[in-house]
């Protein structure tokens, strides 16, 4: 049994994650030792962890264009920080061509831009810049400076944030030498081994509340159902829709009946998975309230509150 809500969390978080997207122009070239990136090794490392890993190595502009339309079913996304494209005649952008001869960040910032601008307030998305670089504040700066007018974005530590979006700045390892003089990126270095742990430590950090992890398990046991619940609305019911429908007075109220009969699935799958919830409100009373906190509550009042009190 979890012994925190962060545990549990990261529990559900680790069962939802499925799908995850990367994007990297060295992704299939284990002889280039510039910028390296090991497909196989990623892939192995994903799959032990249970997940589908989705590695995609662009060469063109219009490589990029196609891939787009897959950041929106990815559960977190991967991107190297220089990908180095072929300018095409359907560019990315026409107005920022003569601004490709240095493509170190120009290609990531324009997908991470797509990806901000699409999520608004609205969709949660975690993205990681994983780079062979070695300027990640520079490069975090540089991300910022890219999407500030998209919402309120905040830099921390090789990272930007809002409400709804996480994107980090780490280095692949490169060897027990790596930022020798940089002591203080040390901790910034991930290894593909440790990738998906990371990826659901992030995504977990964003999901850590009580209706947030119900509903991030209630999805995952539709997910892992999806094939039962086709199953049940086979086309062998068709007649009986049919026939339903051709005897209403009003013929579309046949749609309403449908709706409500997926929803009535939805909630009864849910309902049999028998959802223990049972210790979440105390290991989250723990998590929040480890320390007294005053609250104001007045111009002249004041409360403690500890775990006792709530």
């Amino acid at each position: 049994m979890a012994q925190t809500f962060e545990e549990i969390t990261k529990g559900e978080v680790n069962r939802f994650l499925q799908n995850i997207l990367f994007i990297d122009d060295k992704a299939y070239q284990p002889d280039n030792k510039e910028n390296e990136f090991d497909a196989g090794q990623i892939s192995n490392a994903f799959a032990k962890n249970g997940k589908f890993c989705t590695i995609f190595a662009p060469s063109s502009e219009c490589d990029l264009c196609q891939y787009s339309s897959l950041f929106t079913k990815a559960d977190a996304i991967v991107l190297d920080w220089y990908l180095d494209l072929t300018s095409s005649k359907d560019s990315v952008d026409d107005e920022k061509d003569a601004e490709v001869d240095e493509p170190r960040g120009f290609y990531t910032k324009y997908l991470i831009e797509e990806t901000v601008a699409d999520a608004k307030n609205e969709k949660l998305k975690i993205i990681v810049v994983y780079t062979g670089e070695t300027d990640l504040r520079g490069i975090t700066q540089d991300i910022h400076s890219c999407i500030a007018q998209y919402g309120n974005f905040k830099q921390g530590d090789c990272c930007v944030y809002s409400s709804n979006v996480m994107i980090v700045v780490r280095a692949k390892y490169n060897g027990e030498e790596q930022f020798k003089h940089l002591e203080d990126l040390k901790d910034k270095i991930i290894k593909y081994e440790n990738l998906p742990d990371f990826i659901t430590e992030e995504f977990s950090n964003h999901v850590n509340g009580l209706l947030s992890i119900f509903v991030l398990l209630s999805i995952s046991i539709i997910r892992e159902n999806t094939s039962r619940i086709l199953n049940v609305y086979s086309p062998k019911l068709d007649i009986a829709y049919l026939g339903h429908k051709m005897v209403l007075p009003n013929p579309e109220d046949a749609k309403g009946l449908v709706i409500k009969l997926f929803g009535e699935s939805i909630t009864d799958l849910i309902s049999s998975s028998c959802i223990d919830t049972h210790d979440w409100l105390s290991l989250w009373i723990k998590d929040r309230y480890s320390h007294p906190k005053t609250i104001k509550v007045s111009d002249n009042k004041n409360i403690q509150v500890d775990q006792e009190c709530i």
